[in-house]
């Protein structure tokens, strides 16, 4: 078997859990990089990233929800599965906390794990300089950038007007992504067996705003109505994807990739809600 190991200097002080985690596996799999830090721990070969994960068989990440986020995105260009060892706050999508992996956890890797195949939605961005093309396993955010000022966008399905909604922002999740910001905007929560998009306003001055639950192969598009020369922020999964300015928009649908998330330990889905959310 050949394992990718991205560690995480921020969460990792010195990399001593990584290094842990190279002890671990060394002599089970063989342990490739595209972290300089990490390689230089021994054990670990250094690759490039993109031949990092078009080598390896699972990728193990340490760290938060965040994270994962960032590394299930690339993984699922290659169509690889992702394990993450929580080394965060919450760790809602991260399936085993560092304890359980270093006792038991690792084991399943090599006896039979399974995966988890979770939906993804892909964002293309219609701006005046061209169109810009983005996936997301959580959610892709319009959401207003000037300070006190609330925004108006236009939301339409499969060409229909669902409505202009006047308020901070608009959030399109996953059910993967509806434990995520979408639930703390007041949007319902999916189980991420379903496949389906959530339409969540955020902080709507509005009496009839409430999330709207779609089927996946509908299209949503979000135009940013002409207001006073403002512009709108597009983030992906939490990280900045790009401005938005008076009528440019984005249009978002069912991503052709999917993120395969590896499952080791016993705990089913509300299991993690309810440990996690209450």
């Amino acid at each position: 078997m050949r394992i990718a190991i991205i560690p995480n200097v921020i969460k990792d002080t010195g990399l001593k859990i990584t290094k842990r985690l190279i002890s671990l596996l060394s002599g089970r799999a063989e342990l490739y990089t595209s972290d300089a830090s990490c390689a230089a721990l021994g054990g670990c070969k250094l690759l490039d990233e993109g031949n990092m994960y078009s080598l390896c068989d699972i990728i193990i990440t340490l760290g938060g929800d965040g994270t994962l986020l960032g590394v299930a995105r690339k993984a699922a260009l290659y169509d690889k599965p992702v394990l993450c060892i929580n080394l965060g706050r919450l760790g809602f999508l991260a399936e085993s906390d560092e304890n359980y992996f270093f006792s038991e956890g690792y084991k399943r890797l090599f006896s039979g794990y399974e995966t988890r195949e979770r939906m993804m939605i892909k964002a293309e961005v219609h701006r005046a300089d061209g169109v810009g093309e983005f996936h997301a396993l959580n959610d892709i955010v319009v959401t207003r950038t000037d300070f006190a000022c609330v925004e108006n966008i236009d939301v339409f399905v499969d060409g229909a007007e669902l409505g202009s909604y006047f308020a901070d922002g608009i959030i399109v999740s996953t059910p993967t992504g509806s434990t995520g910001y979408s639930l703390s905007a007041g949007g319902p929560i999916i189980d991420p067996e379903i496949e389906a998009m959530v339409i969540t306003p955020i902080c709507p001055h509005m009496l009839h705003a409430r999330p709207v639950v779609i089927p996946p192969h509908k299209e949503v598009k979000l135009v940013k109505t002409p207001r006073e020369n403002t512009k709108c922020a597009v983030s992906v999964d939490g990280k900045n994807g790009c401005e938005l300015w008076d009528g440019e928009f984005v249009v978002i649908k069912k991503s052709e990739y999917k993120s395969k998330l590896i499952k080791i330990s016993d705990k089913c889905f509300y299991d993690v809600l309810r440990d996690k959310l209450s």
